[in-house]
């Protein structure tokens, strides 16, 4: 299978809902900048390539919280407007997904992950190695979607997807929208994720795409997870509370990231990625999930696209921190969820194949290293 390019950075359209697409799926509404993922306002965790839409305006000369409307990065997601919106997880009255699409939707609800702050961590599903069961958070509706609902999972209908993805015929990039409202501005907080492709009647292995901490770039990152997997405590990312910078006559020479709020010395420039706002900061991409979606829904029959999300604090000594989670029984995450949620939403990105491809990745805090697309089913190990 061929994949297509990837995308690099150019003029920044906004935020819009345009007409219908294939199939009946109503369309995604779309984020139209085209984001580069080799801008070191991006990082790697496993297959995501996740980018801080702050830093992004930072590096376009524009206040850090610019918005896609006024010609930056970041996207106004007040609760209201979610809902039009594909939502994995939501606080607040950003629940219902029917309504993106003539109801009921082949696409479940989503988790309702706001905190009364009873716990200390988010968990969409529980799994055992063997099954996933549900988390800490109740498994919503799953409307029209009539095979692949999992508790402990979200679902959505490939086709389905793909169908909402694709705007008067063109086929748009699946982007993740990421905003962390907690109720300090400056927290940070531990996540892992697993988004599997699963053929329900064809008998095909699931093909899983890992969200963690890694070392090396997305597409020379290969996931040993499959879908009843449970993580080991080093697999947790970090949702850094900012970015620091020490620039030399406007040149940038070095970025470190920060859980707290405060930057080690030399480092004059803080960006705030988590600033408890209406807003999201954090835009991710799947790059090769994305880039195969087409071939293994049309031609190889996958049918739901399932995800597993983890937020705050797992094992340990603290009684509110999720027990039984982790592969490791002495291991710990530390960042905490303290109260606020997170939202995770699926919108349409820029039109695929537009720009050319860059050569090569520069991740912050990764090694450099040119790296080149290639189609690679993941199945489990």
């Amino acid at each position: 299978m061929k994949t297509p390019k990837l995308l690099a950075l150019s003029s920044l359209y906004g935020v819009c809902l345009t007409a219908s697409s294939l199939a009946g799926a109503a369309p995604l509404p779309v984020y139209d900048a085209i984001i580069d993922k080799a801008s070191i306002a991006c990082q790697n965790w496993g297959d995501l390539v996740s980018c801080s839409a702050p830093f992004l305006n930072y590096l376009a000369g524009l206040p850090e919280q610019t918005t896609a409307t006024n010609g930056g990065y970041v996207l106004k997601t007040p609760q209201g407007p979610l809902d039009s919106y594909i939502v994995v997880t939501s606080g607040g009255g950003a629940q219902g997904n029917s309504d993106t699409s003539p109801a009921p939707a082949a696409v479940e609800d989503g988790f309702k992950s706001n905190d009364t702050g009873g716990d200390h961590f988010l968990a969409t599903g529980k799994a055992n190695g063997t099954t996933v069961g549900a988390g800490n958070l109740s498994d919503p509706a799953n409307n029209s979607l009539v095979a692949g609902d999992t508790p402990g999972t979200w679902d959505v209908s490939a086709k389905w997807l793909l169908d909402a993805l694709t705007i008067n015929g063109i086929r748009h990039e699946l982007t993740i929208g990421f905003d962390f409202n907690q109720p300090q501005s400056g927290a940070s907080m531990d996540f892992w994720g697993l988004v599997t492709l699963r053929d329900l009647d064809g008998g095909k292995a699931d093909i899983n795409y890992e969200i963690q901490k890694s070392s090396v770039g997305y597409s020379l990152f290969t996931t040993g997870k499959n879908f009843a997997s449970m993580p080991f405590s080093t697999d947790f990312g970090t949702v850094q509370a900012a970015t620091c910078i020490h620039s030399v006559g406007g040149v940038i020479v070095s970025v470190t990231t920060i859980t707290g709020v405060q930057c080690p010395a030399g480092f004059e420039t803080k960006i705030d990625n988590a600033q408890s706002t209406a807003n999201t900061e954090i835009i991710n991409f799947i790059p090769e999930l994305n880039a195969n979606l087409d071939d293994l829904v049309n031609h190889d029959g996958y049918d739901v696209l399932s995800t597993r999300l983890l937020f705050g604090c797992f094992g340990g000594t603290d009684p509110k921190a999720g027990a039984g989670y982790l592969a490791d029984a002495g291991g710990s995450t530390t960042n905490c969820e303290n109260g606020g949620f997170s939202d995770v939403f699926l919108m349409a990105g820029a039109p695929m194949g537009t720009v050319p491809e860059p050569g090569s990745l520069v991740l912050i805090g990764m090694a450099l290293a040119a790296l080149g697309w290639t189609a690679r089913r993941r199945s489990g190990g």
